[in-house]
């Protein structure tokens, strides 16, 4: 029954996800095809209907992506509470397994989704560079990582970056996953605090929205504060601030990893136990 709860909630999911990933990757296309006949036609790079015409093939690719983001993140949070909470939630909570259970897959077909919709848009966005600057993929990645070299040494061994493309790669993923995945819990942290009221359920995931919000940024700057006076006290003169950086990233990173285990425990238990449909 777990199976077939996942294969259909992937398949009352995937129309918008698909729907704009396709638009995003046909602007992507298109931009690049507009690049090749400018470059075919030795358009001068002065030439105002060719740089109107690229103006716009580049603001439909920049508006394609963040097509994705809005339309794959409301869709999602928007059928979460539908589906758990609204009228439908009765429907759904009849079924053979637990209201956990549903919980859980719910956030996991959100986060495969997003994770998706990221892997798409950064392919589309190397894609699209690789064409702007007629690069090879390995060129491209060699000329990215002399940039930071050349800023600061220090730099390529920050969190972000890492000293190798492997690294890196698995740095940007696990990092991505992460910030999905803590999008995903604060809004589901929100609606489902929202259904401890009888009444006033809006209101009060609302109110829960804002609470959560004022937490992880208090939580955020008391990091980089303790991990700023922490390397102060320690070195008594700041000589090293991508090392404060770093520090404070990692901190808050794992900070806010448990903040989105609280965030989970709260959910599975209003889940359990004080799950109010009316």
């Amino acid at each position: 029954m777990l199976g077939k709860l996942f294969v259909s909630e992937i398949k009352q999911t995937y129309k918008p996800m698909a729907i704009t990933g396709a638009v995003l990757v046909l602007s992507t296309l298109l931009a690049n095809l507009e690049s090749n006949i400018m470059k075919w036609m030795n358009v001068a790079s002065d030439n105002i209907l060719g740089n109107i015409i690229t103006g716009l093939m580049n603001m439909l690719f920049v508006f394609s992506v963040i097509a994705v983001l809005i339309v794959g993140f409301v869709f999602l949070i928007i059928g979460f509470y539908k589906s758990m909470y609204s009228e439908r939630g009765y429907l759904t909570h009849t079924l053979p397994v637990s209201s956990v259970t549903t919980f859980n897959v719910k956030l996991l077909v959100a986060v495969l989704w997003m994770a998706a919709a990221a892997v798409v848009i950064v392919s589309c966005f190397l894609f699209r560079a690789l064409n702007v600057t007629g690069e090879s993929l390995g060129e491209f990645i060699g000329n990215f990582q002399m940039i930071f070299r050349i800023a600061d040494p220090e730099f390529e061994g920050i969190l972000f970056i890492g000293k190798s493309l492997g690294g890196t790669v698995v740095r940007f993923s696990i990092l991505g996953l992460l910030g999905i995945l803590g999008s995903f819990l604060f809004y589901f942290t929100a609606i489902t605090i929202g259904q401890l009221s009888n009444e006033h359920k809006v209101g009060c995931a609302i109110g829960a929205g804002v609470v959560l919000y004022m937490i992880q940024q208090m939580l955020g700057f008391v990091v980089m504060i303790v991990c700023f006076i922490g390397y102060l006290a320690k070195d008594a003169v700041i000589t090293n601030e991508i090392a404060i950086l770093n520090r404070g990233a990692v901190a808050t990173i794992i900070v806010y990893t448990l903040f989105m285990a609280v965030q989970y425990v709260v959910d599975l238990y209003i889940v359990k136990n004080r799950l109010n449909l009316q």
